[in-house]
């Protein structure tokens, strides 16, 4: 969901998973810290080549 906010645009993101069987209910907690690590890691690096794209953009305006 794409949300204005102070200027810029806030991301909220929803993801649900199902793990099962003894060794999915032993991992399920490295599992919800790995899967909440990579969307973090892959929005850290969204942001940045969206920055680095804007910057581009301005450079050649001027």
């Amino acid at each position: 969901m794409l949300k204005e906010n102070q200027g810029g645009t806030q991301l909220n993101c929803k993801a649900k998973g199902q793990v099962s069987g003894a060794i999915g209910l032993a991992g399920k907690r490295v599992l919800d810290s790995g899967a909440e690590k990579g969307l973090e890691n892959f929005f850290t690096q969204l942001e940045k080549e969206i920055k680095r794209r804007i910057y581009q953009l301005k450079k050649r305006r001027t």
